[in-house]
This record gives structure tokens, C-alpha cells and sequence, in this order.
């Protein structure tokens, strides 16, 4: 398949395919899966979310594998803060220095999706044997060679990152089985017109839902974020607070993958 240039993507109604799918990883690597799980007998639910991630898969498909565009660029990762006193640094992440990556992607010439503030692209990371897909994000009214905006979002996850992890460990020692974890950012940089880019692994089948905007109004109520939300405000001795908290159930509400803002108190 890999040859061909084949897409695989896999629809999981229920757990008896899991052997199976650990076997084909082993032989073709990580590839996309459908949650198609459904509760109860009712066949509409599993048509509608038969046709939504098929939607999803053509979409995405045919985006990817119809563009012209191949590039080598160079991604720039830094090394998240191991302490709280690393994160309220506020000189930690200037004084960071990058780790430096080449790599080999192809890139959709439109974008799937503009928001706000940013166009995101599909992306393929062609630079190892499996093709990793990818979210490549864009600021609307950035200039050329300006990369603040793009370290704030790698500075977002890191902390974010490094709170995630205190607060499983956390959550684990008091019998809590439920993860939350964060979207890994970089910056990518384009040598040939001097532009910066986030870059953003792709989550497939995952819906992003608001759960607190901007003003701490919580628009959807989910126990295990605000308990994050709670958790980085005592951690910090009132120093932060997480907020504008955004995510998607990976795993039956057991993992949540999350984007967020800090705000200092």
C-alpha cells in the first residue's frame, strides 16, 4: 500500500478488531480509525457516523494526495520547563534554545478550514518511511518573518504539556482513570520566503468542542477538564489558570486531547 500511495483508514465499531489492528500497525504503521461505536440497537446512529468519517476520509484523501507542492523546511522545537519555577520564568522560553529538524512534507494548496485568526492546512510528513499526516496552521495577518505569534502557541503547549503531566500522575494516585493530554506544536520555517508556520499533528475523527471561553463561562460541563482547570490554579499557588478550553474525547471520555490559554491571576 505504501507503494501505491494507499490511505488506510479503519472503521471501529467495537473492540473484538483490536488484535487485528495492533498486527496491521506492526505492518503498515499507524494509520487513521473511525470511532464508530455506538450504544444500544439504533442503526441511524451508525449510519450518520459511517457517513460523517467516511465524509472526512474522502475529504482529507483527496486534498493530499491531488497536491503538487513537496518541500523540505526546517521544524523548531524547544524543550518544555521540568520545574514550576522553569514556567514562571518569563525568560525561559527566550533564553530556550531550538532544536532544529529538517523536514520533507507535502502541503494542500487550500485550506480546509479558516478561522478566526489562523487558515489550516492539510499536510503529509513524507520525511520518514509512513507518512505521518499533519495540521498546518497560518496566521492571517502576520508578516513575513515574524515568528512571535507562532512561539506563543509553542509556549502554550509546552506549559500546558508540563501541567498535563503533574496533573495525570495526580489524578492516577487518587484512582482516577482519565488522561488529559495536549496537541504537540512546533514552528516550521520556510527558508525559501522567510514565513513561519504551527505545525500540529492530525487528530482523525476528533470533534473540538468549547467547553470555557475567554471569560470562564463554561459552555459544556465536563468533570476531568475542570478539575484540570481547578488543578492548574492550585499547583501554581494562584500564580495561572487555565482557560478557553477546548478538546476532544479520544478514548470514551478515559483521554481528552485539549488545546488552552493561560491567564495569570
Amino acid at each position: 500500500m505504501k507503494l501505491k500511495k494507499i490511505l488506510y483508514y479503519f472503521g471501529k465499531i467495537n473492540a473484538s478488531t483490536d488484535v487485528m489492528l495492533n498486527i496491521f500497525r506492526e505492518i503498515i504503521g499507524d494509520f487513521p480509525v473511525f470511532d464508530l461505536m455506538t450504544m444500544g440497537d439504533n442503526p441511524e446512529v451508525l449510519v450518520d457516523k459511517f457517513c460523517k468519517a467516511t465524509s472526512s476520509a474522502i475529504f482529507s484523501s483527496i486534498t493530499l494526495t491531488t497536491t503538487l507542492r513537496n518541500s523540505e523546511r526546517k521544524l523548531l522545537c524547544c524543550i518544555p520547563p521540568r520545574t514550576l519555577d522553569e514556567v514562571k520564568d518569563g525568560f525561559y522560553f527566550i533564553n530556550s534554545s531550538f532544536i532544529e529538524q529538517d523536514i520533507f512534507f507535502k502541503l494542500a494548496p487550500q485550506p480546509f478550514s479558516v478561522g478566526a485568526e489562523r487558515y489550516a492546512y492539510f499536510a503529509l510528513d513524507t520525511s520518514l518511511e509512513q507518512a505521518n499526516r499533519l495540521v498546518i496552521k497560518k496566521y492571517h495577518d502576520i508578516k513575513i518573518g515574524t515568528i512571535e505569534r507562532y512561539l506563543e502557541s509553542v509556549e502554550i503547549f509546552n506549559i500546558a504539556y508540563f501541567f498535563s503531566t503533574k496533573f495525570n500522575i495526580a489524578a492516577e494516585q487518587v484512582g482516577i482513570n482519565k488522561k488529559v493530554t495536549f496537541s504537540d506544536v512546533k514552528v516550521l520555517y520556510d527558508e525559501t520566503d522567510n514565513t513561519y508556520y504551527s505545525v500540529e499533528k492530525y487528530i482523525s475523527n476528533a470533534k473540538f468542542k468549547k467547553f470555557k471561553l475567554n471569560s470562564g463561562l463554561i459552555t459544556e460541563f465536563h468533570s476531568i477538564l475542570e478539575a484540570f482547570a481547578h488543578f492548574t490554579y492550585k499547583y501554581t499557588e494562584g500564580y495561572l489558570v487555565a482557560y478557553d478550553l477546548q478538546g476532544a474525547d479520544l478514548h470514551n471520555e478515559n483521554e481528552w486531547n485539549s488545546k488552552m490559554f493561560f491567564a495569570k491571576t
